[in-house]
């Protein structure tokens, strides 16, 4: 009950702290981390988990990449995404790995590319997912503010990306 409430106060605390507008702030890179560790909690499938910590490793290197003042090599953004998204997702595939399988039936005889049963890890699939939500959700924010003549909500972008998020969580863990 006591680490309920902690845990209820900690988020409250992280949604009514003010914020310099961002693309990707630290609140949506805490949310996502949140909503990972409080998936896990809650005994989801690790796939749902895989989407959020995806989500949660680009969040990070967005925010460490808006951190720095200036480019200092070509493709900095896209080198530190990925370099944050292998050193988060791939140690902690060991521990959450979900395997299951994929039939495909298309032509040819068992064992051709398009006929065999191939192997998918659900916790890497909702990872990757969680990261390409992550990298459309402000596109998607800046899209529902045009359609609504430039009038924003307060906290769009957060809402907009942990909704997303959640919406994909409940996709994966009713698929899985």
């Amino acid at each position: 009950m006591r680490r309920s409430i902690q845990f209820a106060l900690v988020v409250a605390l992280i949604l009514l702290t003010p914020m310099r507008a961002a693309a990707h702030c630290p609140l949506c890179t805490v949310g996502a981390g949140v909503l990972a560790i409080g998936a896990g909690a809650i005994g989801v499938q690790y796939g749902v988990i895989g989407v959020f910590i995806g989500a949660f490793s680009i969040a990070i290197s967005l925010w460490i990449n808006n951190l720095l003042k200036r480019q200092y090599i070509k493709y900095q953004a896209i080198l530190i995404a990925s370099s944050s998204f292998i050193l988060t997702i791939f140690p902690l595939q060991r521990i959450l790995a979900d395997y299951t399988s994929i039939y495909v039936d298309y032509s040819g005889s068992y064992g051709s590319l398009l006929n065999r049963t191939y192997l998918v890890d659900k916790f890497i699939i909702g990872a990757i997912v969680g990261a390409i939500v992550l990298a459309v959700a402000p596109n998607i924010s800046k899209y529902i503010t045009a359609i609504y003549g430039g009038k924003k909500i307060l906290r769009q972008n957060l809402i907009t990306t942990i909704g997303l998020l959640i919406i994909f969580g409940i996709i994966f863990q009713f698929l899985s």
